[in-house]
């Protein structure tokens, strides 16, 4: 998992959404729902506004786990 905190201007937001669902992101339905409640005066009136945000990202794999032998340090 990893997670970006950063600041961004307000007029940016939905550049930023449009390109990360085009590089084959998938969002969780409340994550999609803030998306499209994103208020469009806030954007047309503090587009130079900076805000706060935050991306986690989680990383699924589905392969098993693995146990590497790790030998054991003479001394």
């Amino acid at each position: 998992m990893i997670v970006l905190n950063f600041e961004i201007e307000v007029r940016g937001v939905r550049e930023l959404l449009l390109l990360l669902n085009q590089n084959g992101l998938i969002l969780f339905e409340e994550s999609n729902e803030m998306i499209n409640n994103f208020p469009e005066n806030m954007i047309k009136t503090n587009e130079d506004k900076e805000i706060q945000g935050s991306i986690n990202i989680t990383f699924i794999n589905d392969e098993p786990s693995t146990r590497n032998h790790i030998p054991a340090i003479p001394g």
